[in-house]
């Protein structure tokens, strides 16, 4: 699993999260809160992302459980 690109995504997007917010307070500009928005949703899609990545090496790894289980009982009964 990919933990750095995971952590570099979701970092920068923080990052660019809080510089918004600040300058949404300065400015009260409609371009920040776009890049706010933005940021957002990036960190979101990003979790999902881990998520379902997670999601998938457990189902993996079940796969390959089983199939391990089950060449292990053929052995066995031979």
């Amino acid at each position: 699993m990919n933990w750095k690109m995971y952590g570099l995504i979701g970092g920068i997007s923080v990052l660019i999260m809080i510089i918004a917010v600040i300058c949404y307070d300065n400015t009260d500009s409609l371009i920040s809160d776009i890049v706010k928005n933005l940021a957002f949703g990036c960190v979101a899609s990003t979790i999902v992302a881990l998520l379902i990545e997670i999601g998938n090496i457990k189902e993996q790894n079940d796969k390959a459980t089983s199939v391990y289980g089950f060449k292990i009982s053929n052995k066995l009964v031979c």
